[in-house]
Formats: structure tokens, C-alpha cells, sequence
């Protein structure tokens, strides 16, 4: 079994048996990881989509983790760490998860910004199981840093800190993969 997977089932399994109660609404959410070959570098919780927001999403995270994506982007790998969770469970799970591997601002691993919130566990109802760790698809077509719902721009400055080009974000980062790509392939 990949050490990923039994990693992170072991970091789920070692949250509070409490936060699996059921909380009143819905057991649709899932907690989520994406490494980068043995290191985590993000973790989050959602529904639907919402694990993909990491590799798609310029209005989600920091220039650095874009850059990160850009440069990686083939080499990522996403995981369910639980799913079938409660909202209260997901949010548990991720803020041990975070605590684990720490945000690159603590000196660990993750491009996450916020550290996480560790909710109160529902006082009673009743105990509910969640699926374990598994492997995820990236799905087939998926644009790294293509989704743009604000006006996002990247501006580059002279040496005095002047603007002398504006382009915007998708645009920005499709080029930099592109130069990137151009410059692995005149190293080969």
C-alpha cells in the first residue's frame, strides 16, 4: 500500500472519535491532500470540486503556491484523506492534518494560509463511519491556474518600480509554464 495512503489514515483515524457524531448536516464532505512525490504540500476540505480550487483557482491562495503549481503541475498528486464526513468532522480532520505537517510559515511542508479551525464536536448523535484514504484523479482536460473569477492581474515593474506590463493571471502563469517547459526541454 503507497505509505501516502496509510499515512494519511492513520492521521484521520487519530482525531477525536467525537467530531464523527452526527452534526445535523450531512455527511457530503471530504478532506483532501495533494503531495508532491512524499511531501504534502496542501490540504483542505470541501465538497464537490472543491479539491481541485489548489491547482485551478488564481483568486485561491498565495503568488508562491501559483508559481509552485505552475512549475509542478504534472508531478502532483491529489488524495481523499476521509470522505462521507460531516462538516464538523471534515474541519477536524484538516486542522490535524495542518498541525501535522505545518504551514510553510511554521517551517513545514503545506502552501496552506490559515491554519485551520478545530470546531466544537457535537454534543450527542449518532456515530458515523467515513471512507478511508485513497488516490484521486486529476480529471483529463484540467488547466492548471485556469480559473479566474475576479479580475486578477500580474504586474511586472522596472527597477525603480515603475509598471511597464500588465497581463492577466491566467495568461501570466500559461507563459511562465510555457518559458518553463522551453527552458527543461533546452537542459535535455
Amino acid at each position: 500500500m503507497d505509505h501516502r495512503i496509510t499515512l494519511l489514515n492513520r492521521l484521520a483515524d487519530a482525531v477525536s472519535p467525537e467530531y464523527f457524531r452526527s452534526d445535523g448536516g450531512g455527511s457530503h464532505y471530504y478532506t483532501y491532500a495533494w503531495f508532491h512525490g512524499p511531501v504534502c504540500v496542501y490540504v483542505g476540505k470541501g465538497a464537490d470540486k472543491r479539491s481541485l480550487e489548489f491547482v485551478v483557482s488564481l483568486d485561491y491562495n498565495t503568488p508562491d503556491a501559483h508559481e509552485y503549481v505552475a512549475r509542478y503541475f504534472e508531478e502532483l498528486e491529489p488524495f481523499y484523506v476521509a470522505s462521507r464526513l460531516t462538516s464538523t468532522a471534515a474541519f477536524a480532520i484538516e486542522h490535524h492534518l495542518i498541525g501535522h505537517f505545518k504551514r510553510r510559515s511554521e517551517g513545514g511542508t503545506l502552501f496552506n494560509v490559515a491554519p485551520g479551525h478545530l470546531p466544537q464536536p457535537p454534543v450527542s448523535g449518532e456515530t458515523l463511519s467515513y471512507s478511508t484514504a485513497e488516490r484521486a484523479a486529476i480529471p483529463p482536460g484540467t488547466e492548471p491556474l485556469s480559473k479566474q473569477q475576479y479580475a486578477f492581474y500580474v504586474e511586472t515593474f522596472d527597477d525603480r518600480g515603475n509598471v511597464i506590463g500588465r497581463q492577466d493571471a491566467v495568461t501570466y502563469w500559461r507563459n511562465f509554464r510555457i518559458a518553463l517547459k522551453n527552458e527543461q526541454a533546452q537542459r535535455a
